[in-house]
């Protein structure tokens, strides 16, 4: 897909933003974006966030560090993904 004026206009401003100002602001617009979503999509979008670009995302992150990420996002995980609920005996498929 070849960007239009709106995907530069971002970038451009990415580019320019410090990365605590850039923070901010993706904590501010992210419930916009995921609200103006159908659940579908929604989950969608976290599948390419997590599959697609995780690796990116932890990129210079040390194995202690990712382990400590873990462990602070495992409440939430556990609370929102409930393995009772998770038939993790049937085959896996990357569908």
């Amino acid at each position: 897909m070849t960007p239009g004026w709106k995907e530069s206009l971002i970038a451009q401003y990415l580019r320019s933003t410090d990365s605590e100002e850039l923070l901010e602001t993706m904590n501010n617009l992210l419930p916009t974006v995921i609200n103006s979503m159908a659940p579908q999509q929604r989950a969608t979008f976290f599948q390419a966030l997590v599959c697609e670009h995780l690796p990116q995302i932890l990129e210079g992150v040390s194995q202690e560090e990712r382990a400590t990420l873990v462990r602070t996002l495992r409440p939430t995980l556990l609370t929102e993904f409930p393995l009772e609920s998770i038939k993790l005996r049937e085959p896996y498929t990357d569908k």
